[in-house]
């Protein structure tokens, strides 16, 4: 996904912060799953910490989809 945008694109960051999110969402899943196994109260904190990565995806997820259709857009019609 941070190819979408050129590398001196000022909203690159907004990206990268998209992409920390889901990073954080896929490796969330996986250890709340692990530790549901051990303890549900552990297996709580984790999911709890996944959902506020779900929280920054759909927080930064609209921002990145404008600025990469604005970028291709300026790019087809400059």
């Amino acid at each position: 996904i941070r190819d979408c945008l050129a590398p001196t694109d000022p909203n690159r960051a907004a990206v990268l912060r998209y992409w920390l999110f889901t990073v954080g969402i896929e490796i969330g899943i996986i250890v709340t799953l692990i530790a549901l196994l051990i303890s549900t109260p552990v297996g709580a904190v984790f999911a709890i910490l996944t959902g506020i990565c779900a929280l920054g995806v759909l927080a930064t997820a609209p921002k990145v989809v404008t600025c990469i259709a604005a970028a291709h857009r300026a790019a087809v019609n400059p």
